[in-house]
């Protein structure tokens, strides 16, 4: 059996032995996503397409920081990046973009206050 490397490295930051192949996976997935999202963006002129887009770059980003993480265990700067970009996502997609994506505008309208 193949000795983790992420975990016998001293000075690792992990504390569990992190696979390659789903990280690797994920980033083509993502990559994949970013690519489609461009694409329907332009071909369909919906600006508001932004916010998944956005999500679709920083999750590959995060991933491609994971991998280089889990290939050199030792290095503080790219666990720290995908541990970073994983809350910026998170906030991002979560607060501003899921809510505006759903009613397909980026940005509140004044049509909510014309009612009135």
């Amino acid at each position: 059996m193949e000795i983790c490397k992420a975990i016998t490295t001293p000075g690792t930051m992990w504390s569990f032995c992190p696979l390659i192949a789903p990280s690797i996976l994920f980033i083509f997935l993502f990559t994949l996503t970013l690519i489609t999202h461009v694409g329907q963006a332009i071909y369909y002129r919906k600006p508001y397409n932004w916010i998944i887009i956005m999500s679709a770059l920083w999750q590959t980003l995060t991933y491609i920081f994971r991998t280089l993480s889990i290939q050199n265990p030792a290095s503080y700067g790219d666990y720290a990046a995908w541990f970073i970009l994983i809350l910026i996502e998170y906030n991002q997609s979560a607060n501003l973009g899921r809510p505006a994506y759903l009613h397909g505008r980026s940005w509140p309208s004044t049509r909510v206050y014309s009612y009135f």
